[in-house]
């Protein structure tokens, strides 16, 4: 067995034999590559990573050192085991080699994210909460001291409290109030300030008849948030302390969702998490007995609920798509045909669609009142989902037993349709591939509503209604930067700004990315940041920033091209023009002018080129985005161009040409 070590010291074990990984920068950079298995990362990150603002003049000689060093011992460690792991190059950057399972990181994602969408009474989830927290072994990455290193630590420290909150409920709803109090006081002392952690303390002590020490512990709570926040407890706490002091019973704090999300519920009525405060507390719950002091309290009954929720936190940052905002929404809420609304959003890599679909899906909440789905297909990726599996946790997310899901992909998809049959319910599906990966996920009749994103148009998706997602205006970048990197600071080098945004060709991705930079860099000016990115050969690694990668995200489109388009590209990359160059095919193409026209159309569809008019000659024009451009000088490097008959078409072609 295979085992990468991330919640903790970074460590490989194989088959229960730790394997020394070397110093630490060394580990450093295994670390960065493991904790994105599925993502090249370009030098630039990894010196970031390791070095941050300061790194040795050699970097990238010292990187390549560590990588060598690494592949040796991962071959010698591994080559045995049958599952043999390796770093591979590709145009992108590194890329790490392993199974779904090899690192805990990613078990702990899994492990919690299958208590979450199990049903509230599988007796499961408290034994895959368990196991989830008994993968950390101490602060991630212990031992790396680089400011990414130090990000990331604190970046998962909310995924492990709130695993312990959610694992708090399940032995609370059972009444085992003394398994958790040793827990929640040892995390309280790493994270003093968490009131969702104080609540389940207090809860605990009081519910196991250990009212004194509740007392003083709130009181311990109430001191350290003054003296470091200067603030008072939360209105749910304190409605907590009030009836503890009045010896009345904490009854209404804990409920089991009653539908999928599988997350004990935290009410909120009256003024904070309990049900009401004084003497009527009690009376919210008719039939709950008192509960007295020592006791442990009863579990009340499951509330209706409205239904799973699965929509991820919608995007801040999310502007200048008010108009496509309001199209999506008219288009979702529609019943002119009877059937339930289809949108299917296209657009390139990095335009915004996820967020387009996210913050629409969040804004109709109201509209669709039963419960909204979300799914990432993954279909830009190498591994897109199958529709079989994703069918079986949207059922557990619509509460259909574990046991009553059928085998079959076509039996899942029956009895998916049937559970939505009279339901008001919002499917949500990202990053889709094609048509196949879709149809089984459609629900059969009207009252839902579904939204797909995908890098191609799904044309395929009967009754569906499309739009094609462009590039934000200057404009509009220049306040997307505004509103991650703060308004004042934007302000004070507006004409920066502006070159910055255009620098990022409207793209979200790369405007997040440069305002992530921007954020992690305090101290340099929007004028440094440009001056870094005004160097064409280096532009794509400074527009790069964690997972915000756009050439990575290009390579995966790049990968699906037939031989004759990726030549096309390749040729391409080699046309030099300004800002709006458009380009026209050549004359001469002779005998392979038909397969050459199909090189461009499938360059359209997946949107290297945009179609940008036609000139004088009725022939159309294409447009070559300037990192689109930048991306195929690349991939023109690592081979020869082999298609001809290309050439730059004037600025003045005509009116009809986007250029003009």
């Amino acid at each position: 067995m295979i085992e990468f070590r991330l919640i903790g010291p970074v460590e490989l074990w194989v088959e229960q034999r730790r394997v020394d990984l070397g110093p630490a920068r060394q580990r450093g950079i295994l670390a960065a590559l493991l904790v994105e298995p599925e993502r090249a990362t370009s030098i630039q990150l990894l010196i970031d990573r390791v070095w941050g603002d300061s790194p040795p003049g050699d970097a990238r000689g010292v990187i390549y050192t560590y990588i060598a060093r690494l592949r040796r011992l991962l071959a010698d460690a591994t080559e045995h085991t049958g599952t043999p792991v390796s770093v591979h190059r590709d145009p992108a950057g590194y890329r790490i080699d392993i199974g779904p399972d090899m690192v805990d990181l990613f078990r702990f994602r899994r492990l919690l994210e299958r208590a979450r969408t199990a049903p509230a009474d599988d007796p499961r989830r408290r034994d895959w909460l368990s196991q989830a927290l008994a993968l950390w072994r101490g602060d991630a990455l212990a031992g790396l001291n680089s400011d990414w290193a130090e990000r990331f630590r604190e970046s998962l420290l909310p995924q492990k409290y709130e695993a312990l909150t959610e694992w708090a409920d399940t032995e609370l709803g059972l009444g085992r109030t003394d398994s958790v109090v040793g827990p929640l006081r040892q995390a309280l002392l790493e994270a003093p300030l968490s009131e969702p952690l104080h609540e389940r303390l207090l809860y605990a002590l009081y519910s196991g008849g250990r009212r004194a020490e509740a007392l003083n512990q709130y009181e311990y709570m109430r001191r350290t948030l003054a003296s470091e926040l200067g603030a008072d407890p939360g209105p749910g706490l304190q409605s907590m302390q009030h009836l503890m002091l009045q010896g009345k019973p904490l009854t209404s704090l804990y409920c089991p969702v009653a539908v999928g999300a599988g997350r004990p519920e935290v009410r909120h009525e009256g003024s904070g998490a309990l049900s009401g405060t004084g003497p009527s507390a009690a009376d919210a719950l008719p039939g709950v007995p008192a509960q007295r002091p020592g006791e442990a309290a009863p579990v009340p009954a499951a509330p209706v609920t409205s239904g799973p929720d699965l929509l991820p936190m919608g995007y801040a940052d999310f502007c200048g798509r008010d108009q496509e905002t309001e199209w999506v929404c008219a288009e979702l809420t529609s019943d002119a045909t009877g059937m339930a609304p289809l949108v299917a959003i296209s657009g390139g890599p990095g335009v915004g669609k996820s967020a387009l679909a996210i913050n629409t899906g969040h804004r109709l909440r109201r509209s669709f009142p039963d419960g909204r789905l979300y799914v990432d297909l993954r279909g830009s990726g190498t591994r897109p989902a199958d529709p079989r599996d994703v069918l079986g946790r949207l059922l557990r997310a619509l509460g259909t037993d574990a046991a009553a899901i059928p085998e079959s992909l076509d039996e899942r998809a029956e009895v998916y349709r049937n559970r939505l049959t009279g339901c008001r319910v919002l499917v949500v599906l990202d990053d889709a591939r094609d048509e196949e990966q879709v149809q089984p996920l459609l629900p059969g009749g009207p009252g839902c509503a579904v939204m797909v994103t995908s890098r191609t148009l799904l044309s395929g998706l009967a009754g569906a209604r499309f739009t094609l997602l462009r590039e934000l205006l200057p404009a509009q970048g220049v306040e997307m930067l505004a509103r991650i990197v703060g308004r004042a600071r934007v302000q004070r080098e507006q004409q920066a700004a502006v070159g910055l945004a255009r620098y990022c060709c409207g793209l979200p991705l790369t405007l997040r990315a440069v305002a992530n930079r921007l954020i992690s860099h305090p101290h340099w000016t929007l004028r440094r940041m440009l001056e870094r990115i005004s160097d064409e050969d280096h532009r794509l690694d400074e527009l790069a920033y964690g997972t915000l990668d756009l050439r990575a995200s290009l390579e995966l489109s790049y990968r699906r091209l037939t031989p004759a388009a990726s030549r096309l590209l390749r040729r391409l990359g080699t046309v030099h023009g300004g800002a709006g160059q458009t380009l026209v095919p050549g004359p001469d193409l002779g005998p392979d002018d038909a397969a050459y026209a199909d090189a461009f159309d499938q360059l359209v569809d997946h949107h290297f080129l945009q179609v940008a008019g036609q000139d004088s000659a009725g022939r159309i024009l294409y447009r070559l985005q300037d990192l689109h451009r930048i991306y195929a000088r690349a991939v023109a490097r690592r081979g020869p161009v082999l298609c001809g008959g290309i050439r730059p078409a004037p600025l003045d072609v005509g009116p009809e040409s986007l250029s003009a």
